[in-house]
């Protein structure tokens, strides 16, 4: 937990997953935070921001709709208990799941992000292989700006924050 969860009292758990895609990353930290707290779960204030610029992916996202070859891949648990039939070949992600997630169109080349409170992880893999270094080292910027104290920054394992970064430490 980050230091400003560990404060006495804080049940709060704000996660941003940028560039997520049709879902996929949101959905199974859902399903690992229902994991993690059980039944507790529902006296944690949770949210996550699932934030892609493309319409077209956050409406399969929204969905939680995916073919039963990607869903069969998960372990039998996670899949029965966050997954019901949604035809011959598909499955879909339960309400549970979905109503910690907030769905949302972004652009990370904003100057700015339009968000009120800070985030304590976020979640930015596999995205930041598409732009160049000042790009990159502005988006890092943002990032920081936007997160808790001692919060985390996850990117992909093909990604780089630089050698010159100092807003955070492998």
């Amino acid at each position: 937990l980050t230091a400003s969860m560990k404060k006495k009292g804080s049940r709060e758990i704000r996660i941003w997953c940028a560039g997520c895609s049709s879902g996929e990353e949101p959905y199974t930290l859902a399903m690992l935070l229902h994991e993690h707290f059980g039944r507790e779960i529902g006296s944690w204030d949770v949210g996550i921001l699932a934030t892609d610029i493309s319409s077209r992916v956050l409406e399969k996202a929204i969905a939680g709709v995916y073919e039963a070859d990607n869903v069969n891949r998960l372990p039998a648990a996670l899949k029965h208990a966050y997954f019901d039939r949604a035809g011959q070949e598909s499955f879909v992600v339960r309400e549970k799941v979905k109503k910690l997630i907030l769905f949302r169109k972004l652009n990370l080349m904003r100057e700015d992000f339009p968000f009120k409170r800070r985030f304590h992880m976020i979640f930015c893999r596999n995205v930041m292989i598409y732009f160049d270094m000042p790009t990159r080292m502005g988006l890092v910027e943002r990032f920081h700006r936007h997160m808790e104290a001692g919060g985390y920054l996850f990117i992909g394992h093909s990604e780089s924050l630089g050698r010159s970064n100092e807003l955070f430490r492998y």
